[in-house]
């Protein structure tokens, strides 16, 4: 119910690339939850006036700061039609009765303001995708974005 958890998840994810993009543990990170979600939720709670537009600010300025965006080689911006993004929700949710953010109305407007962000951080990013699930299968959605992942990778190698 305020912008805390979602600071946390950006600081969690935040922590991640910093300490993974120094070591060789690990050729590819996914992450469910990262800076560009943080940044967007920032839009959310300012509409719920749970947060002010100059700390909005300050929060998006420090997510997309150039030395954190810069490790990341793709971002992803997941979008689906609100009715089956919920459908999706609760097919397998330990209860049915939606919460705050899971409501048809809740994403409705978060997909307004993922795609608004998009538009926004694309225009200075070419890494990020906007990838709309609405009528894609689970199994195509993981094709998708692991034969994204592996032609980013393969052209990134290429000299």
């Amino acid at each position: 119910t305020t912008p805390l958890y979602n600071i946390a998840t950006g600081l969690y994810s935040l922590d991640k690339i910093i300490h993974e993009s120094f070591g060789h543990k690990y050729d590819i990170i996914l992450f469910d939850r990262a800076l560009y979600d943080a940044y967007c939720w920032m839009e959310y709670w300012v509409e719920k006036n749970q947060l002010t537009p100059g700390d909005r600010f300050v929060w998006q300025s420090f997510f997309t700061s150039k030395q954190f965006t810069e490790k990341l080689d793709l971002v992803y911006f997941m979008v689906c039609d609100p009715k089956i993004a919920l459908e999706r929700e609760l097919r397998v949710a330990l209860s049915k009765k939606p919460r705050e953010t899971t409501t048809q109305a809740s994403i409705e407007n978060k997909v307004k303001i993922w795609r608004q962000v998009h538009s926004f951080q694309s225009g200075f990013h070419s890494n990020i995708r906007l990838v709309n699930t609405t009528k894609m299968t689970e199994q195509e959605m993981v094709e998708y974005v692991a034969n994204d992942i592996l032609t980013t990778l393969e052209a990134k190698s290429k000299p």
